[in-house]
Formats: C-alpha cells, structure tokens, sequence
C-alpha cells in the first residue's frame, strides 16, 4: 500500500540551503578584496597620473582630483571583485548574499534613527576627549580641506557620499558580515570584526578619528543585524559622508 501511495504522491525534495562563504573563506576574500580594491587599485591611479604629468609635462594633477578618481575606481572595481566571487559560490545572487532586500520606509526609519544615535554617541566621545585630553585638534578637517581643494565638490561629493559609502558597506556589513555571522564568532565577533578592520583602513586620520570610525561601524553593525537588511547602513554610511562633506565645505 505504501508503495502505491508513494507512486501516485511525489516525493518533494527540500530545497538545499543557500551557500554562504564559510568564516576562514570569507576572511581570505575579504582581505583578497581589500588589497584589489582598496590598496592596488588606488595606488595604479596615483601611479598613473604622475606618469600623465611625466609624459605629458603636465601641471602637479590635484590630491584631491586623484582622491576623487581613487575612491570611484575603488568602489567599481571592488564591487565587481565582490559580484564575481559571490557568482562563485552557487545558488545567490548578489543582491541576495548580503542582503540588499527591498527598501521600505521602516527600514529608512531605523536607519534615520541609527544615524542620530551614532551621532549623539561621537558628540558624547568627543566632549569626554576634550575633557581629558584637552581636545587637541584632529587631523581629520585637516585632510578633508586639503581635498576639497583640489577637486570639484561635485566629484568628491559623488565619491565620497555614494561610491565610497556602497562600496564599503557591500563589502564589510555585506560580503563579510554574512561569512563571519554564520563563523564560531557569530554576531558579536562579526560586529567587532568588520568595524575594527574598516576602522584601520581610515589611516588618513588620527587615532581619536579611527576611534569614533570603529563606535560609528559597530552602530552600524549592530543596525544591519537588527534589520537584516544593507540597506539601512548604506543609508546611515551615506548620511554620515554627506553631513562631513558638507560641514568641512562650509568651514572652508
């Protein structure tokens, strides 16, 4: 009896689970990333504006016009890196893999409220700074103006506030965040990780500037557990770019 039912019920098969990057794999591409996108590449696009000035005997081309190109080549070239190792692995898509699901007001809501909170914390530690340390002036206006001075603020505008802020959030609270949540460090570890190593990446600026870069990442990786969704740290990412653009903008 068992067999007749058998051949007239089909037998349905539960769909294998998607294929997510193990912790070690996802360490060793993400550094493999970081190096492509955010280390050679930059340093071909130095590279090869002084060799335009060389070739062409032209005028000292502006750090800022060379930070702008940098930052946009970066973000192209990683998010390219990062689509094609996720192609890879199997049965998701990229949009999937790190969780770029579709935007809704809530998720804007939180994010919203994720920036203010991230802001009132950097305030917070930036009043206790000055209280202890003295508040000596950081670097960070410093290079900011440096530039702006050299490029139009439209370009760096684009850079900065859209192509950095994607880019980095695909990468560490997308590509990496997804591998380590699923690893023995599981959401606390993956949390500290990715805002640690974002963090040292931000070597421009002084150690305090680093610091409030590393409370910044783990407020946002906090938020992308929470909603599940990129989205919402692409928004606070990009909130927080354009709010020191323009204030560094204003105050030169």
């Amino acid at each position: 009896m068992s067999d007749e039912l058998e051949n007239v019920i089909p037998v349905t098969e539960e769909p294998a689970p998607p294929k997510i990057y193990g912790g070690w794999a996802t360490i060793g591409m993400g550094v493999a990333i970081i190096l492509t996108a955010l280390i050679a590449v930059p340093l071909l696009v130095v590279c090869g504006a002084r060799a335009l000035e060389l070739a062409f005997n032209l005028s000292p081309i502006s750090n800022g016009l060379v930070t702008a190109l940098s930052s946009i080549a970066s973000g192209l070239s990683g998010l390219a890196l990062t689509y094609q190792i996720v192609r890879m692995n199997g049965s998701l898509s990229l949009r999937e893999y790190i969780g770029l699901n579709r935007l809704s007001w809530k998720i804007v809501l939180v994010a919203l409220a994720a920036f203010l909170i991230a802001v009132v914390c950097i305030l917070g530690i930036g009043f206790l700074y000055e209280v202890f340390f003295g508040g000596a002036e950081s670097t960070n206006a410093d290079f900011m103006e440096d530039i702006l001075s050299g490029a139009g603020w439209l370009l760096m505008f684009v850079a900065t506030v859209i192509f950095a802020s994607f880019f980095e959030e695909v990468l560490f609270r997308g590509f990496i965040f997804v591998g380590l949540l699923r690893s023995k460090l599981g959401v606390a570890g993956a949390i500290a990780l990715t805002s640690l190593v974002w963090a040292l990446l931000h070597l421009q600026y002084d150690l305090f500037v680093m610091f409030t870069i590393c409370v910044m990442g783990i407020v946002m990786g906090v938020t992308r557990y929470k909603t599940g969704s990129l989205w919402s740290t692409i928004i606070v990412h990009s909130l927080w770019n354009a709010m020191a653009f323009f204030i560094t903008l204003l105050g030169s």
